[in-house]
């Protein structure tokens, strides 16, 4: 294999090939981590309502605007790892939410949310990860964010090479850590 035919596979493996995204999906990213950073925290009741609804709508959002993009387009590729992440925020929510309605009423100013919520066990009275996600489910969105995460490091790769400039590289590697912490989330509350 030539250099410049592996230099070919990785940037067609890459979402954008070294492009920076567009600003939508940069304030998508940045929702996800400060969703990410409220889910370890003690956070108000609606909180996970909320959160929920809103990465529920990322995941529609980022489907609407995969399929408006050309089949060659490297911007598809982008909405769908976005689309996966969003999904992974959604579901990582789920606990919280049976928690929430649960205590309704019960006076409890403060969810347990995202991680925490997912480890609780049903003896403190809380959710379980594994009472209200599938297993299965955890363990793929896991691997699909390993791949999101390792396709942004391989377009942060790409992005040195065509010269792309600091910003698209930064934006990559934002991305593959950001996927990378929600896949450890996962693999760490799918785990017995």
């Amino acid at each position: 294999m030539t250099r410049g035919t592996a230099a070919a596979i990785v940037c067609g493996m890459t979402s954008s090939g070294g492009r920076s995204h567009g600003p939508a999906v940069r304030v998508w990213h940045a929702l996800c981590a400060l969703g990410m950073v409220g889910m370890v925290l003690p956070a108000p009741l609606w909180f996970p309502r909320a959160a929920f609804l809103l990465f529920a709508a990322g995941v529609v959002w980022c489907g609407v605007r995969g399929r408006r993009e050309g089949a060659d387009s490297g911007d598809r590729a982008a909405y769908l790892g976005l689309g996966v992440c969003c999904l992974a925020m959604a579901v990582m929510l789920v606990p919280a939410l049976d928690w929430v309605v649960g205590s309704a009423g019960a006076g409890m100013p403060v969810a347990p949310v995202g991680h925490a919520a997912m480890r609780m066990s049903s003896g403190a009275g809380g959710p379980t990860a594994h009472a209200s996600v599938p297993t299965a489910l955890l363990v793929v969105l896991a691997l699909a964010l390993t791949v999101v995460s390792l396709r942004a490091v391989a377009r942060s790769a790409a992005s040195v090479r065509n010269g792309s400039g600091h910003a698209a590289r930064a934006e990559a590697l934002a991305e593959a850590l950001l996927a990378a912490a929600m896949a450890a989330m996962l693999a760490i509350t799918a785990s017995p």
